[in-house]
């Protein structure tokens, strides 16, 4: 089995906005960040 490493983001109003599951730690840092910084773009 091992460790499980989800990540989650919330919003100002502590709403879920995202979420990723059974993550791996290369490089997760980076894709996340990626996808956070383009949600605000939108």
């Amino acid at each position: 089995m091992g460790v499980e490493r989800p990540t989650f983001v919330i919003d100002e109003e502590g709403k879920l906005v995202k979420e990723w599951r059974k993550v791996r730690i290369k490089g997760h840092i980076q894709s996340k960040l990626d996808s956070v910084m383009a949600m605000g773009a939108q």
